[in-house]
């Protein structure tokens, strides 16, 4: 497959995953296996009052909230070298969000190149 070719496959699969994450009930994030933020829905991003560039950043613009952060960030941190579930309660820091908090739950799965996060093919 040529450079070009490559490209238009990633960009299709971008769009592919937006669109079946936007059919999900509820606050989905897709994350990359380092831990990235890769896919938001649309209940997430109206939920935050933030765009996807801007929760790519969650960890130091306020998505999530201040006073969670210090309790999340470590446990998120761990989680994702170690390849393992995570699950937490946080609220989030956007204009429209409750201060509630929400549950967060996070399994380790399939990336884009077709193996799971610990390196094992899905």
């Amino acid at each position: 497959m040529t450079e070009d070719g490559a490209r238009a496959a990633e960009a299709l699969r971008e769009r592919e995953s937006g669109v079946i994450v936007d059919t999900i009930p509820g606050l989905v994030a897709i994350l990359t296996p380092d831990g990235a933020v890769d896919v938001v829905n649309h209940e997430l991003v109206e939920y935050c009052g933030q765009p996807l560039e801007a929760m790519k950043q969650w960890g130091t613009n306020g998505t999530v909230h201040v006073e969670d952060l210090p309790r999340i960030g470590p446990v998120f941190a761990e989680a994702i070298a170690a390849g393992i579930p995570t699950t937490s309660r946080h609220a989030y820091g956007g204009s429209t969000a409750s201060t509630a908090g929400v549950r967060s739950v996070g399994f380790p799965g399939a990336t884009r190149a077709g193996t799971s996060a610990d390196g094992m093919s899905s």
